[in-house]
C-alpha cells in the first residue's frame, strides 16, 4: 500500500498482477511513480483501469492525469491496470470480459467473481 503527504489516509493500491500493453509493461515503475508522485501530467495519454467505484458498474477506466488532483487523490484507489490510451483500455477490459464469458458462459457475475480474485490475491506497492 502506498498513502501520499497530500492525503495521508488514502491508499493506492496495486493488484499483484497487473493487467498492462506491452507499453506499458516497459514504463511501470514510470507509471507508478507518477501517480505516487501526482505527476500524472507527465504520462498525458495513459489510462488507469480500476475496479469501479460504485456497485453497479465493473470498471473505471482513467486518464492518469486526474491523480493529479487531489479532489481525486483523497479516495482510496486499487489499480488493476494500465494502457497507454483509451482505445488500449478498452481492449484490455474487451480481454478481461472475453476469457471470463469462456471460463463461465456468463456475463452476470463478472463483477462480484472480479472482486473476489482480485481481492483474494495480494496487492503490492
Amino acid at each position: 500500500m502506498v498513502g501520499n503527504e497530500e492525503c495521508p489516509w488514502t491508499m493506492i493500491l496495486y493488484y499483484e498482477k497487473l493487467l498492462l500493453t506491452d507499453k506499458t509493461k516497459k514504463n511501470i515503475d514510470k507509471l507508478k511513480e507518477s501517480i505516487e508522485n501526482a505527476e500524472g501530467l507527465i504520462l498525458t495519454g495513459t489510462y488507469v483501469l480500476e475496479l469501479a467505484a460504485n456497485e453497479k458498474d465493473v470498471f473505471d477506466l482513467i486518464p492518469i492525469q486526474m491523480f493529479k488532483f487531489r479532489a481525486f487523490r483523497k479516495r482510496d484507489h486499487l489499480i488493476i491496470g494500465f494502457a497507454e490510451s483509451k482505445r488500449a483500455c478498452y481492449s484490455l477490459v474487451e480481454e478481461i470480459i472475453s476469457e471470463h464469458y469462456k471460463v463461465t458462459g456468463r456475463y452476470d457475475s463478472l463483477r462480484s467473481d472480479l472482486e473476489r480474485i482480485i481481492r483474494g490475491f495480494e496487492l503490492s506497492e
